[in-house]
């Protein structure tokens, strides 16, 4: 269990759920403030690129398994697979925009991004969080997160580490810090970090 879990008794897998969203909202604000600039493109292909791996976890391992526990998931689940699609289209369409498009275009877009995704954060967190942590004894939980960290693939933990260590808010930089394990750190400042930062146009604060 990493330094941040022990210290306020929350799973990693938890843990790593809350760091996403944090990142996540704090990317959408970002989108919206980039709307006009240069910098559109490789942000939001940041946000297209994380949304794809968090929604595989949630797709392929949690959703079935909370069905699976909580048949009475059934609506929870279907409605939060809808939202993945909408937000997907909803981010295909600002990549578009952020090619062709014109600056009202795309900021209206990047504002439609970020209130998709706030609603969609919110349904999760008031109602998949609270069944997530009930369904699952401390020991499940730890279990679970060491299958979703296997059941990723190399390629993209070599973004989604450097997003989480460089992107999170200032208020959870420590907690991500903490969540990732050393050896982790290790490949992250060796190799992907510098990879990260050229391919998304992404540096560290």
């Amino acid at each position: 269990m990493s330094q941040a879990s022990a210290t306020f008794g929350i799973a990693p897998a938890v843990m790593g759920f809350v760091l996403v969203h944090a990142t996540l909202r704090r990317d959408a604000s970002e989108l919206v403030q980039a709307a006009a600039s240069e910098s559109l493109t490789r942000r939001v292909a940041l946000v297209d690129r994380v949304l794809g791996v968090h929604h595989r976890g949630e797709e392929d391992l949690l959703l079935p398994e909370l069905v699976e526990r909580q048949p009475g998931f059934v609506p929870t689940s279907v409605m939060i697979e809808e939202q993945h699609a909408q937000l997907d289209a909803a981010v295909d369409r600002l990549k578009r925009y952020a090619r062709h498009g014109t600056t009202d275009e795309r900021t209206a877009q990047a504002d439609e991004v970020r209130r998709l995704l706030e609603e969609h954060l919110w349904t999760e967190e008031q109602r998949l969080l609270p069944v997530w942590q009930a369904s699952f004894t401390a020991a499940e939980l730890e279990e679970f997160g060491a299958r979703l960290r296997w059941s990723t693939p190399l390629r993209d933990m070599s973004v989604i580490v450097p997003w989480l260590l460089e992107a999170a808010p200032p208020s959870f930089q420590q907690l991500a810090a903490d969540h990732v394990s050393p050896p982790v750190r290790a490949v992250y400042r060796l190799w992907w970090r510098r990879r990260f930062q050229r391919e998304y146009g992404f540096a560290a604060a």
